[in-house]
C-alpha cells in the first residue's frame, strides 16, 4: 500500500488507531525537521499537510514509498501479543492451588517457630532454644519440601511460557529441537 493511498483513506483518523497510518507517520517524520516532526496522534489530513512542506522531489519519493513490510510487522507483533494473551488466559488452576497451598505450609511452619524462637529469645528459655536447635533436621524438611515445590513449580512455569512465546512467534521450541534431533538420529 503506498503512502498516498494510506493518507486518502486515514484522513480522520489517528496514527495511533491505524497501523498503517502510524507507519506513514514514521517514514513522514524521517523527512521532517526536529520541530516540525508529527505525533502518532496526527491524522491523515495532519499528515498530508507535512508532506506538502516538503520539497517535490521528497513529496514524489514519499508518496511512492511502499510501506506493506512495516505494515506486516506491525500485523505480526499484534498477532504474537494476542496469541501471548491467550495462552496467559487460559486459568489453569491446579498447578497454582498447589503452589499457593505450598505457600500457606511454609507460612504456618515458620511463623510458629520463629515465634517460638523469639519468645524463647526474649525470655531467656535456653532449654527451648537448645530444643529448637536439635530439631534443625525435622525443621528443614517441614519447611524445604514445600518450599522445593515452590521452586519447581515457578521454574516450570517460566520454562512454560518461554515455549508457548517461542511457539507464538514461531521459533523452534527447544524441547521439540531435541525430540526432532533424536528422531533424525
Amino acid at each position: 500500500m503506498k503512502i498516498r493511498d494510506i493518507l486518502t483513506a486515514t484522513a480522520s483518523v489517528a496514527g495511533s488507531l491505524n497501523p498503517a497510518l502510524g507507519a506513514a507517520i514514521g517514514a513522514i517524520n524521517l523527512l521532517l525537521p526536529k520541530e516540525k516532526q508529527l505525533p502518532i496522534t496526527a491524522t491523515g489530513d495532519d499528515a498530508s499537510k507535512a508532506v506538502s512542506c516538503l520539497s517535490d522531489e521528497q513529496q514524489a519519493q514519499l508518496l511512492q514509498h511502499e510501506i506493506d513490510v512495516e505494515i506486516k510487522k506491525i500485523e505480526t507483533w499484534r498477532d504474537i501479543q494476542e496469541a501471548h494473551s491467550k495462552a496467559d488466559s487460559t486459568g489453569q488452576s491446579t498447578r497454582p492451588r498447589i503452589a499457593y497451598m505450598m505457600a500457606w505450609a511454609v507460612l504456618l511452619a515458620v511463623l510458629p517457630l520463629c515465634w517460638t524462637l523469639a519468645y524463647a529469645i526474649t525470655s531467656e528459655n535456653d532449654a527451648t532454644i537448645t530444643a529448637i536447635n536439635a530439631s534443625w533436621p525435622f525443621i528443614a524438611a517441614a519447611i524445604g519440601t514445600p518450599t522445593l515445590l515452590l521452586r519447581a513449580y515457578f521454574g516450570m512455569r517460566t520454562k512454560e511460557k518461554t515455549a508457548r512465546y517461542k511457539a507464538a512467534s514461531g521459533q523452534t521450541i527447544d524441547g521439540l529441537q531435541s525430540l526432532t534431533n533424536l528422531i533424525r538420529k
